[in-house]
């Protein structure tokens, strides 16, 4: 018997009818059990991949909304010890600090990006890999993602 189907219903009650007919019969009694579902269909098909989809994109926005969150906590604590204007006084222009700290952090948000976009395609998410054009502009919406991110972050 195999219990990790995902259609195991008509054979477990096949499992509970076979005890029973035996209990009550006192004789050795097998009933046998076939099961073969339909195929799904194209509109099941296609609903399927749009909900993957979905629900793929809502994991990797739940998960990329973290690092803005993360790289404010950086600018925050900046702004109570006054690193920036340690560095102004040391000579330091606004312009190398401020290319400094945004070249740094889209570092520490490509790392994860680049992840992101490696796993869609690891795990084959139909609705965003089903032609090249469609897996470029999820590399795309990533890069222009985190330059318009951290320039908001960075901003205000």
């Amino acid at each position: 018997m195999n219990s990790v189907s995902p259609d195991i219903l008509p054979v477990y009650v096949n499992a509970i009818d076979n005890a029973f007919i035996n209990m009550m019969t006192n004789k050795n009694i097998k009933i046998s059990v076939y099961n073969e579902p339909w195929k799904l269909t194209q509109k099941e098909l296609a609903n399927n991949a749009t909900v993957s989809g979905f629900l793929a994109g809502l994991v990797f926005v739940m998960g990329m909304t973290f690092i803005p969150a993360s790289i404010i906590v950086f600018i925050v604590k900046e702004r109570l010890t006054n690193v920036k204007h340690q560095h102004c006084v040391s000579g330091v222009s606004l312009l190398a600090y401020y290319g400094a700290n945004y070249c740094v952090d889209m570092i520490k948000y490509l790392i994860p990006a680049i992840f992101a976009c490696i796993m869609v395609e690891a795990f084959s998410i139909d609705i965003y890999t089903s032609s090249s054009s469609t897996y470029g502009a999820v590399w795309l919406i990533y890069i222009l993602y985190g330059f318009n991110m951290l320039a908001f972050v960075n901003i205000f």
